[in-house]
């Protein structure tokens, strides 16, 4: 951020999408379909000089597998994911692309426990995406986006402490297409990209889903927020483009621990 040069991280990605950032600031990724790898994997990364290495943890660069099979069957195409404060990871698996057979018999969403054990906590949507927690970890927030426009919303789910969801509301239903990526802040607002063709761009909601900021963007496509002297910019995929903008809000993120942890 600080030179706002860019660089290839890895490549191939294992067609790579939703990343997230564990308690011990390694990377999670959702590996997609299509010649990807179809599962969540963790990078182990470089770790600051005031928090030395564990000697449970990889060597920086290197990565495994923490989940890629639900029943003894591949993933659709995990699409997006978010942590909770216990290091529980909760992955949505649309399928939209790909040549790969599909071996889930829906689009689900799912929880990876810390012992490494699957569970598929909701399987009545139409294509899981975007996944966000909120702050007080009470509420899952899901986008179901058809890409087509057909039964698009944004869904809050009541999190239970065990790591079960139940239904609580629509917050919102899209007459067009829908969100796709979600980050939020500290006050609790959704920080959304909506792809809707009549008025595409980044929309800010309450928890409740009242709409409370507006930011015009063709194809926005996922959010998030930078940590640290970053905390106040809300970075943006848009297109081919990567984008940044200062907001009022800060953005949560995960706190981090000082000697991390390797989880499954």
């Amino acid at each position: 951020p600080e030179t706002g040069s860019t660089g290839v991280f890895r490549s191939p990605s294992g067609m790579a999408n939703g990343i997230a950032f564990d308690a011990a600031c390694d990377m999670l990724v959702a590996e997609g379909a299509d010649f990807g790898g179809r599962r969540i994997t963790r990078t182990y990364m470089p770790r600051p000089e005031s928090q030395p290495e564990s000697p449970l943890r990889l060597q920086p660069g290197l990565a495994d597998i923490v989940a890629g099979l639900f029943n003894e069957a591949s993933f659709n195409a995990p699409n997006d994911l978010v942590i909770d404060e216990q290091g529980r990871i909760y992955f949505t698996d649309p399928h939209y692309t790909g040549h790969e057979p599909v071996e889930q018999e829906v689009n689900g969403v799912y929880r990876i426990d810390t012992d490494g054990t699957v569970h598929r906590i909701i399987s009545e949507l139409i294509q899981p995406n975007g996944i966000a927690l909120s702050a007080d970890q009470r509420t899952l927030y899901v986008a179901d986006f058809s890409n087509r426009g057909e039964g698009d919303a944004l869904i809050a789910y009541d999190l239970r402490a065990n790591g079960s969801v139940a239904l609580r509301e629509v917050l919102i239903a899209y007459p067009q297409r829908g969100a796709d990526s979600m980050a939020v802040d500290t006050e609790g607002n959704l920080w959304t990209a909506v792809l809707d063709t009549s008025r595409p761009g980044i929309y800010a909601y309450t928890p409740e889903g009242e709409e409370r900021a507006y930011i015009p963007l063709n194809s926005p496509f996922g959010t998030a927020f930078g940590r640290g002297s970053q905390r106040h910019v809300l970075y943006i995929t848009a297109s081919n483009n990567l984008h940044r903008i200062i907001v009022r809000k800060e953005g949560y993120h995960l706190p981090t621990s000082v000697e991390g942890s390797r989880k499954p």
